[in-house]
């Protein structure tokens, strides 16, 4: 069993695809020595396999880097923060924890990330 599958099978994560394409695009950046990332496989890989909820979880992140939105690095680092959020906010951490986590010098997390709905 893969990590990916365990994640997967504990429930962490419930859209499989968007894992499994970040990983293989980790894979054919470590090992494929010609791999270039582009727009167009950032796109068709990772943005078009988010969900709707998620797409608008990355889009909110991205809006607070008004300045490099549009690079591409930039984008891949928001799309796996934004994958990691969403697997910390729904599942991997407890809600007591994630109250704690939640006061970024005094400002409660509601006013700084977006909410995630169900």
């Amino acid at each position: 069993m893969t990590k990916v599958s365990l994640v997967f099978a504990l429930g962490a994560v419930d859209e499989l695809e968007k894992i499994v394409n970040i990983n293989k695009i980790r894979n054919k950046y470590a090992h494929q020595i010609n791999f270039e990332l582009t727009d167009e496989y950032f796109q068709e890989k990772i943005y078009n396999a988010f969900s709707p909820t998620t797409r608008q979880t990355f889009t909110n992140f991205l809006s607070s880097f008004k300045h490099d939105a549009e690079k591409l690095i930039r984008r891949l680092k928001v799309a796996l923060f934004t994958v990691w959020y969403m697997l910390v906010d729904k599942t991997l951490i407890p809600d007591e924890v994630k109250q704690k986590l939640s006061k970024i010098n005094g400002v409660t997390r509601s006013e700084t990330l977006p909410q995630i709905k169900d």
